[in-house]
């Protein structure tokens, strides 16, 4: 017992740490904080696909941590990204300092710089001090590594981009987010437009990992399972879709797929593809936004 009340209260501390470093960094192009997976870190998206901050204590290692991470469940697609910040290592350590470079990190490609000798439980003074750290760290990281993602048109037309969203079950612990999105797969050349559905998580969940993805997947093929009553005229609209498509083992997708876009550095199938992708977001956004008032979705 004395075990859990001692996790909840460092939980908090942590809670509390990285709220005031977020609300720092307001107006910073830090606007947005992703929902944290674990109390210990908080993340931001970057606007470039793939490719967000993290600032983290490391708790095993008495360290505190901010890292640019690529993470898109692929990593051929990290790696890509990864050798091409990498190919300006020089110019990047100039003006950050040495810096950890892992390409190939559980999934993940990390580019990292390191406060050691620090953790949640330190005193306040030396707390302020790795507040100040991270705040001046996150802000030297971001106008650093923004110059350095691509700027060729076909990385800078294409994106992992949520244009609307829905939320499924808002006022339970687990409920289904559901957006319209458009991305780019390069490894299998082709682009994509459709409705994404994702584990949403409102509040402390009670229950195991195992638990917690459990009634992730449930929550999405309940209402996978209700959104198919409405295939036959979304269809009449959209054209044939690829249903209940897997993504990762926290999404599905519905789709439509622009395939055989082999010649990205060609700037005519660049703009035929950027029109397609245009043409297709808003008619989702139309006919999804329709069912979306019929299903009595709450719109984020």
């Amino acid at each position: 017992m004395r075990d859990e009340v001692g996790r909840r209260q460092e939980e908090a501390r942590y809670r509390y740490f990285f709220r005031k470093i977020a609300g720092r960094l307001k107006g910073h192009s830090f606007e947005n904080p992703a929902t944290p997976t674990l109390p210990h870190r908080l993340e931001f998206r970057a606007t470039y696909p793939w490719v967000h901050y993290r600032a983290a204590f490391l708790p095993d290692l008495s360290e505190a941590r901010v890292a640019v991470v690529i993470h898109n469940f692929d990593t051929t697609r990290n790696s890509r990204l990864f050798d091409f910040i990498f190919e300006d290592k020089k110019n990047i350590e100039s003006e950050l300092g040495p810096l950890t470079w892992e390409r190939e990190c559980n999934g993940e490609a990390h580019i990292s710089l390191r406060l050691p000798n620090c953790t949640i439980n330190d005193s306040p003074d030396t707390l302020k001090r790795v507040e100040e750290w991270f705040v001046q760290t996150l802000q030297d990281f971001g106008r650093v590594f923004w110059r350095q993602f691509p700027t060729k048109p076909a990385w800078s037309f294409f994106r992992n981009w949520s244009h609307k969203s829905w939320t499924y079950k808002p006022d339970c612990a687990i409920s289904a987010d559901i957006s319209v999105r458009e991305w780019w797969e390069p490894d299998q050349d082709r682009a994509g437009v459709g409705i994404w559905i994702e584990t949403g998580y409102r509040g402390r969940y009670e229950g195991t990992d195992a638990e917690r993805a459990a009634d992730g997947l449930a929550i999405r093929e309940e209402f996978l399972a209700a959104l198919s009553r409405q295939r036959v005229s979304m269809e009449a609209e959209l054209g044939p879709l690829h249903w209940g498509f897997p993504y990762t083992d926290h999404s599905i997708r519905i789709c439509a797929f622009l395939s055989d876009r082999t010649c990205f550095d060609d700037d005519a199938v660049i703009a035929a593809t950027r029109r397609w992708i245009d043409n297709a977001v808003e008619k989702f956004k139309r006919v999804f936004g329709r069912v979306a008032e019929t299903m009595e979705l709450q719109e984020r």
